[in-house]
């Protein structure tokens, strides 16, 4: 399966409805120790994990508290514009740096 960036799991998986598809903010399940959202989709067997921007917070939050200097991102082309009204919320970016900066 090819995907492109910035897809939404239901995108990606195009089961939103179904109830073989299955979506996790972070709170439970296989996401909860890195508070990372995740999406299974049980007709395909596909799994996927992904950071959000409630996620990126913690982990650089996390690095600080344990005396890191600072986190890294693998790819960041689907982030969140500047411009975008809830950038503060949902970019990446900008939460990795509040949490490096808290």
């Amino acid at each position: 399966m090819q995907t492109t960036s910035a897809m939404t799991p239901e995108q990606l998986f195009g089961a939103y409805n179904s109830s073989d598809y299955h979506y996790n903010t972070g709170t439970t399940g296989p996401g909860a120790y890195a508070q990372t959202p995740w999406a299974y989709d049980a007709t395909n067997n596909v799994f996927m994990s992904y950071d959000n921007g409630a996620s990126a917070h913690f982990k650089a939050t996390y690095a600080k508290s344990q005396g890191l200097s600072g986190v890294m991102m693998w790819e960041i082309d689907g982030d969140v514009s500047a411009d975008a009204t809830d950038y503060d919320q949902d970019s990446i970016v900008h939460n990795m740096r509040t949490g490096i900066d808290s």
